[in-house]
């Protein structure tokens, strides 16, 4: 679905198919980081070896996100913007190949049936939020914000209702788990929104092209290769399994 939705966005000669196909890209995106996480932890059980799996993972992401900026700079320079999404098409089938080698298909042989209730309730409540946050005081965003306080009040009494949740809120009663979810909490408000205002920053404020608002993001996204090897280490000596 990623590659079907970076070709999309390399032939789209509209606005709309483009923003249509980005929606495709995020979706897909989105359900590709959940898998890395559950193919991880399937193939590589044990503390210390999990830790280090986990470890490999996050310099591999943090690779991408230093030079990610850097290298679409580049592609923009000397090709055109096109390939900074026709690129994604071959990176994808060889991600296939790899898949269909070196992945073992798993599953929970307990589940019975996907929780529709809860995925609609808790997308809609993030969408109404998300609406809410980026369009600024309005009729529509104040809709949004009753609609999504709404849909997350659904998740909750649905989600509690179910034998097989999609979410287990009693796993917030274990304290390393509940510090994590935090720690990443403050990640995504203070980290990630920079990583989308840097760039345009750089460019439109700065004037500084695609090749060196890529290189200036590095001292942003650099240290996320540092962090992952030390964070990795710290678990096995401390005895966290992820």
């Amino acid at each position: 679905m990623f590659g079907l939705g970076s070709l999309v966005c390399g032939l789209a000669k509209s606005v709309g198919v483009l923003i249509v196909s980005r929606l495709l890209q995020g979706v897909s995106g989105g359900a590709m980081l959940i898998c890395q996480v559950a193919v991880l932890s399937q193939l590589f059980r044990e503390g210390r070896e999990r830790s280090r799996a986990f470890g490999w993972w996050g310099i591999v992401f943090g690779v991408g996100l230093g030079f990610g900026p850097v290298i679409g700079g580049v592609i923009v320079a000397v090709s055109s913007w096109e390939w900074v999404f026709l690129v994604h098409v071959v990176l994808s089938a060889v991600t296939l190949v790899l898949i269909f080698t070196g992945v073992e298909e798993s599953g929970d042989p307990a589940a019975q049936r996907l929780d529709v209730w809860g995925m609609v309730s808790l997308s809609v409540a993030v969408f109404g939020f998300t609406w809410w946050i980026t369009q600024g005081p309005s009729g529509w965003s104040v809709a949004a914000l009753v609609m999504a306080v709404v849909s997350l009040v659904v998740f909750v009494v649905v989600e509690k209702g179910l034998a097989h949740p999609m979410f287990d809120f009693s796993v917030f009663r274990i304290r390393e788990f509940g510090g994590a979810i935090l720690g990443s909490m403050g990640m995504n408000f203070s980290f990630w929104p920079f990583m989308i205002y840097l760039p345009i920053y750089f460019q439109m404020g700065l004037g500084y092209g695609t090749v060196g608002a890529g290189l200036s993001l590095l001292a942003y996204t650099l240290p996320t290769l540092v962090v992952a090897p030390v964070g990795s280490g710290w678990c096995c000596g401390g005895g966290l399994v992820w």
